[in-house]
């Protein structure tokens, strides 16, 4: 985000990739950016949120565990010998 966003703030998202599909949760933490960390985005965002999930029902949780198992599994691709 382009400013900071609360602790409990209420938040809705759409992720798009590697397939578009929507998550509801809470801001859990809200801290500026680190420069050396890789961010896919477009868009150079000052902050960096942690998000707690909401899920209303078992496929949800499930796709956002296959979503971060994804972006884990890339970044090990890209990345064989980073710790």
């Amino acid at each position: 985000t382009t400013a900071p966003l609360p602790r409990g703030k209420p938040v809705a998202l759409t992720l798009e990739a590697p397939r578009p599909f929507f998550a509801q949760g809470r801001v859990v933490d809200c801290q500026l950016a680190q420069r050396d960390i890789r961010i896919i985005a477009q868009t150079p965002f000052a902050y960096r949120m942690g998000i707690r999930f909401r899920y209303t029902n078992e496929g949800e949780r499930e796709t956002i565990r296959k979503y971060v198992e994804t972006l884990f599994l890339e970044e090990i691709r890209h990345n064989p010998d980073k710790d």
